[in-house]
């Protein structure tokens, strides 16, 4: 039989102690790990459970609304001659139609269809002359100056009238 001494017992102590308490933290480390895969999983799982709803998306606002904007709003385009006056007293350059869109959403309309700006602002600048256009940006109030951000060789905007600028 082999004689087994106190210090040889001790050293084993340590070495089993040792040895758990690296275990104890690779499993903090492995249950965090498997924590963190189990959300990842079940974020997977949504996208591939989840129903396409962008394909009816845009019909279902138009039904929700009839398609219509409501009468008790201004008319689109007193709503986008408030969003460029708007923009011209905070001393901004025009805005595209999409941040027209955006003011509207914002102020009046937050389900307005996303073609409700572009012609008529395209109308209210080509046909009507009630507002300006440089590149894709509309203004007003820039009596001959050229827009801060206007396209290059842009032609130089006209004066717009006092009875254009009311709402």
């Amino acid at each position: 039989m082999t004689e087994v001494t106190g210090s040889q017992i001790r050293s084993r102590f340590e070495e089993v102690t040792d040895l758990i308490d690296r275990h104890r933290l690779a499993l903090v480390y492995l249950e965090k790990e498997r924590d963190e895969l189990e959300v990842a999983l079940r974020v997977v799982d949504r996208f591939d459970e989840r129903p396409d709803l962008s394909a009816g998306l845009l019909e279902d606002v138009a039904l929700a609304t009839g398609g219509k904007k409501p009468s008790s709003l201004p008319t689109v385009p007193e709503m986008i001659m408030e969003a460029l006056v708007s923009d011209r007293d905070r001393g901004g350059a025009g805005l595209r139609p999409k941040d027209i869109l955006r003011y509207i959403r914002e102020t009046y309309w937050p389900d307005a269809p996303s073609d409700a700006v572009g012609p008529v602002a395209w109308r209210m600048w080509s046909k009507e002359g009630r507002i300006e256009k440089s590149g894709d940006v509309y203004f007003i109030g820039y009596e001959n100056e050229t827009p801060a951000g206007a396209a290059a060789g842009a032609s130089e905007p006209g004066a717009v009238d006092d009875d254009d600028q009311t709402l």
